[in-house]
């Protein structure tokens, strides 16, 4: 028995260790994943790895658009920026809540539809965004409308595509490279 005890007292103190290590960087994680979009402009590389600006009909789809992004699309005719990012990523809602404060100082629209890209798109969550942007763009198929992700990649590549099988007035939309925002 009195083996055992200094070996469980080192095994809790290297818990405790590991402990405060683990506290000592979750918290600057967290405070760099909350506030995502302060830090995101010196992100370079992630840039590297958005899409491009796709046009089909009257939206385009593509990257997270800044400020100047939002200015382009209000000066080319667009009224509407619809985000698919997702408030349920904790990195997501400083990104969501900058573009919204940048969409209204445009005078854009601003209308989010939550998509979760590690789902598929007949998940619940997903499946629910693409009705909502299919039955808007179905009432109003001639609405300028600037349709993003992230990196344009995932979710805004689904959507895209999901809204080029359903077809627009009948006919399948076609997509061809657009000049950015």
């Amino acid at each position: 028995m009195a083996e055992r005890e200094p070996f469980i007292a080192r095994l809790l103190s290297g818990l405790a260790h590991w402990l405060v290590y683990l506290v000592f960087l979750s918290v600057p994680a967290w405070l760099v994943l909350t506030n995502f979009a302060v830090f995101e402009p010196w992100l370079y590389p992630l840039h590297l790895a958005q899409e491009q600006v796709h046009a089909q009909g009257a939206q385009m789809f593509g990257p997270y658009p800044d400020e100047a992004a939002l200015a382009g699309l209000r000066a080319r005719g667009y009224t509407t920026v619809v985000s698919l990012l997702d408030p349920a990523r904790v990195y997501e809602v400083s990104l969501l809540e900058k573009e919204e404060a940048a969409a209204k100082r445009q005078g854009l629209r601003f209308i989010n539809l939550p998509m979760n890209s590690d789902e598929a798109p007949d998940s619940p969550k997903n499946a629910k965004a693409l009705a909502q942007l299919a039955t808007m763009f179905k009432a109003t198929p001639d609405l300028p409308a600037y349709v993003h992700c992230y990196l344009g990649k995932h979710r805004a590549r689904t959507a895209r595509e999901w809204l080029g099988q359903l077809g627009n007035q009948g006919g399948p939309l076609t997509t061809h490279p657009a000049k950015a925002p």
